[in-house]
């Protein structure tokens, strides 16, 4: 099945996802809320092991320009070599934390679309999904797809 074939519904990268998404409930209900991003970040960190999930720390990429590295894009969290985990604490996600999760996307797999759901040239796929803890965004989840 093809990106324009795949059912609107259909969640990408589904089983790293399911796991992912077990490891931070599991960390929100044993640290609980009222901290900052990084206790939170180092407990996925923690969970990740106990879970044999995959991931990397705070990885670094160069963001170029016109062949000039520029800057470097940090995301928190690579979990299983597909899926940017950025943890929040914050009330809810507006267009900023979407805009940089759009970046940080672009900055790892140029050339991908930038409407969610929506397959480019080469079949890439950009997704997001956001985990809720008490109805407040605990964790962007952003999925890059072959």
């Amino acid at each position: 099945m093809n990106a324009n074939e795949r059912e609107s519904n259909e969640l990408l990268l589904k089983d790293e996802v399911y796991r992912i998404v077990g490891a931070a409930m599991e960390v929100f209900n044993e640290v609980g809320h009222g901290l900052h991003e990084k206790p939170y970040e180092n407990a996925l960190v923690v969970e990740f092991g106990l879970q044999k999930i995959s991931y990397s720390q705070q990885p670094r990429f160069p963001v170029v320009y016109k062949a000039v590295q520029i800057h470097e894009y940090v995301p928190d969290l690579i979990a299983e070599s597909s899926v940017i985990v950025d943890t929040k604490v914050i009330e809810r996600i507006t267009d900023h934390e979407r805009g940089q999760m759009l970046n940080g996307l672009r900055v790892l797999k140029p050339g991908l679309s930038s409407t969610s759901d929506e397959p480019n040239s080469n079949g890439s796929v950009l997704c997001s999904l956001t985990i809720r803890v008490d109805s407040r965004p605990f964790a962007v989840l952003s999925l890059l797809s072959p």
